[in-house]
């Protein structure tokens, strides 16, 4: 079954995504490899009946769950989407996840429902410091978010991957029972390297890597993550 995205209002707790079908939720995801495996929240996908996502073409394409993580908030869909452009995780020579640090600047792009009407928006934001240098798995940034952003990339300005936004930190939830009651929040924690790294050499799952060779312009990095981010709808 194919759908194509006519109009999105907020319906009761679902959106309206053509005449035929509803999504109970929506997320946002990034293509890792060139096999067109995506990577998101857990929370995006969980309970899902059927799930498709729109790709930067607009096309919408059928997906199901490869993998999901038992520790942390991610999960990896698969589409039969073969594609050359893809995220790659920063890391260092030794092939060690790069973790950003407080006052980096890292930008994303995602479906904010409430603030672009489920078209993508790309935002700049800072990382901050972390209140527990235990937290390894985590980065804690300063940015605007809304509902259905969870599963957005985090690219800093090597152009390279960084992090997953995600909702909340362990069993402490930013926006707390409904993603509605702290939209807006300017301090959000995402997944950084150190957890995708892991999540993906657990499952054994295909992911690219990349050395830093340079900054790139602002308007450069959200172009790139406009090239590899796709709506993810929960059916």
């Amino acid at each position: 079954m194919r759908i194509l995205l006519m109009i999105c209002t907020l319906m009761g707790s679902s959106f309206f995504i053509s005449d035929k079908a509803f999504a109970d939720q929506v997320g946002t995801g990034v293509f890792i490899n060139s096999v067109g495996d995506v990577l998101t929240n857990r929370h995006v996908i969980e309970n899902c009946g059927f799930i498709q996502v729109r790709l930067p073409n607009k096309e919408w394409r059928n997906a199901e769950i490869s993998l999901v993580s038992s520790s942390f908030d991610l999960a990896i869909l698969k589409t039969d989407w073969a594609t050359d452009v893809f995220a790659s995780l920063s890391v260092t020579e030794d092939d060690y996840p790069i973790i950003p640090t407080p006052g980096d600047d890292i930008f994303t792009y995602g479906y904010s429902y409430e603030k672009a009407g489920m078209e993508g928006w790309g935002r700049m934001g800072l990382v901050l410091p972390l209140e527990n240098f235990l937290d390894l798995e985590y980065s804690k940034i300063q940015m605007d978010v809304g509902p259905g952003s969870s599963g957005s990339a985090i690219f800093d300005r090597t152009n390279l991957l960084v992090g997953i936004l995600t909702r909340g930190k362990g069993t402490q939830r930013i926006f707390k029972d409904s993603l509605d009651e702290y939209f807006g929040a300017t301090e959000i924690y995402a997944l950084n390297g150190n957890a995708i790294a892991q999540f993906i050499n657990e499952g054994g799952s295909k992911f690219s890597t990349w050395q830093a060779d340079g900054w790139f312009m602002p308007h450069e990095v959200i172009r790139h993550a406009v090239e590899v981010t796709v709506l993810v709808a929960c059916l």
